[in-house]
């Protein structure tokens, strides 16, 4: 195999392995839609953690194969991708506790104390994805 023809291989892997994770994460985005699952569910957080981190990935450094450019991602998308990107990098898929993150008018990862009579305590601010993030999910 010649040297372009192996970068040919590596593109084309890389290309594959987005177009399955993009698939995963669209399969992912509307069953979550479609369950209706709550916030409050256990299950909430690690499913928009997962998704996140899942449509990131084709986009973060491969060793073999490099990343996906940012021009594959529409114009019309752009800002809902950076906005991914950065939850993903900030909050799920690496934790820096040194200041809260800021995506657009978006604030988590606060540690706040709440003083209820019926539950008093800390709590980090979590990031609500369905109410506030303007992500559409096309059937």
């Amino acid at each position: 195999m010649t040297e372009a023809e192996f970068e040919d291989a590596k593109k084309f892997w890389l290309m594959f392995q987005a177009r399955e994770t993009f698939k995963a994460v669209h399969q992912g985005c509307l069953e979550l839609v479609r369950s209706e699952l709550p916030e409050t569910s256990p299950l909430y957080f690690p499913l928009i953690t997962g998704l996140i981190c899942l449509y990131g990935k084709p986009f973060k450094p491969n060793r073999g194969a490099g990343k996906l450019p940012i021009e594959m991602v529409p114009e019309e998308y752009l800002g809902v991708h950076n906005q991914l990107i950065v939850i993903r990098d900030k909050l799920y898929a690496h934790s820096d506790a040194s200041k809260t993150v800021n995506v657009g008018n978006l604030y988590f990862g606060e540690l706040r104390y709440v003083q209820d009579a019926v539950e008093p305590g800390y709590y980090v601010e979590p990031l609500r994805m369905v109410e506030k993030l303007s992500i559409q999910c096309r059937t």
